[in-house]
């Protein structure tokens, strides 16, 4: 790049794993560009890490609201999470195109510890590292403590921890005494700016919606469901265990069969073929959900359900079906509206009731001024957690 001869030019690489990463990365850009000067910089947007099968649509929505900042170039990483093996048919760029990330001043990541986050910050091995967090303002308790060896090198390159106010460090486990002389705390108005901001970029939001209680101000529940089979907290039954791996192997076998097809439409057929499979493999974390949502929904209300971009066994409609058979009223977003962030969604005044399972979101959609009415349910109940996951997704005796 021309830029690179230029000494004064601070490169900075911002690395995000989809939309919602890079709407508190640019808040904390925009409120560093406030607070420390105009220093001239050049901003190098990386996204990977996107483990799923809707990764097109993630990245689509995550070049929308990076279209908000001045960033000099966009680099879209494979479906893969290891710099090295990008798909040997695709366009994505392997480690040799990205030679030039090693001569960056600042490396902002959502986490340190993920393989994605870890090979950038060895391929930007001179750079400072800053953490944003997981999540708005959240700190999460996987952060390595100074005492812990095995991270012990991950701990010494981490300079920065960029936090939203306000923070939250209820699962921090580490004295805050620890972390207090390199963390920031960024004004909520940031964020909140760039919320605002971002909806306007999604004027999908509104026509997926349900148009019938916009109209009829019927009450809507908005649920925001996970990827807990995926990454392994529900605790299995050994059956199910084995059937997991045995889908695995078959969906791998089915995309080599759809390989004369881009990655993603292989995702998508071979994830049709398998759809009965899916059904038994998501079975459990269906019925937590079904289980605790019996205890409060109303069929009165309209129910919404929004998948998690990253899930792979079709949870959401799974439990729409489950729940029309109970007689409430309930749609499943589409693959379009589910990689939208929540806080985008969750801003329109018709969502009365939000049950967010545990996401981060439960905390950050408590920034805006627009919820100050919003019925929130943070958490899937401790005794239906107990349940149905496996012990190290559950809060110490």
């Amino acid at each position: 790049m021309d830029d690179e001869s230029n000494p004064s030019l601070i490169m900075r690489v911002i690395t995000a794993q989809g939309p919602t990463q890079l709407l508190s990365a640019i808040a904390i850009l925009k409120y560093q560009l406030c607070t420390q000067g105009t220093s001239p910089v050049q901003d190098i947007l990386v996204i990977g890490g996107l483990f799923s099968e809707h990764y097109i649509e993630l990245i689509n929505a995550t070049k929308i609201i990076a279209s908000q900042w001045s960033f000099c170039q966009t680099i879209v990483l494979g479906i893969n999470l290891s710099l090295t093996s990008s798909n040997p048919s695709s366009k994505f760029p392997g480690t040799s195109d990205l030679k030039h990330l090693e001569a960056a001043d600042a490396i902002y990541v959502c986490r340190n510890w993920q393989p994605f986050n870890e090979a950038m910050i060895d391929l930007c091995r001179n750079a400072d590292v800053i953490c944003y967090g997981d999540g708005f303002g959240t700190l999460d308790a996987l952060l390595p403590g100074p005492d812990d060896d095995s991270l012990q090198r991950r701990r010494k390159r981490l300079n920065r921890i960029v936090l939203h106010s306000p923070p939250d460090f209820s699962a921090f486990k580490y004295p805050l005494d620890s972390i207090v002389g390199i963390l920031d705390i960024v004004p909520a108005s940031y964020l909140l700016n760039v919320l605002e901001a971002s909806s306007l970029l999604f004027p999908c939001i509104e026509d997926l919606l349900p148009r019938d209680t916009l109209i009829t101000r019927q009450h809507l529940v908005l649920v925001a469901l996970s990827n807990l089979s995926e990454s392994g907290w529900i605790r299995p039954h050994p059956f199910f265990s084995k059937l997991s791996q045995v889908a695995y192997l078959l969906k791998n076998l089915l995309r080599r069969l759809f390989s004369s097809w881009d990655l993603s439409a292989a995702e998508k057929h071979s994830s049709i073929l398998l759809v009965p499979l899916f059904q038994l493999i998501s079975s459990r974390e269906v019925r937590m959900y079904e289980e605790y949502l019996l205890r409060y929904l109303d069929r009165s209300a309209q129910i919404f359900l929004k998948a998690h971009p990253r899930q792979s066994y079709n949870q959401a409609e799974f439990l729409a079906e489950r729940l029309r058979r109970r007689g409430f009223n309930v749609i499943s977003s589409s693959i379009k509206f589910s990689v939208v962030p929540v806080e985008l969604i969750i801003g329109f005044q018709s969502v009365n009731t939000f049950f967010a399972m545990g996401s981060t979101s439960a905390h950050s959609v408590r920034f805006s001024p627009r919820c100050s009415d919003l019925e929130v349910y943070e958490q899937i109940d401790l005794d239906i957690r107990r349940k149905y996951l496996a012990s190290f997704a559950l809060p110490l005796e």
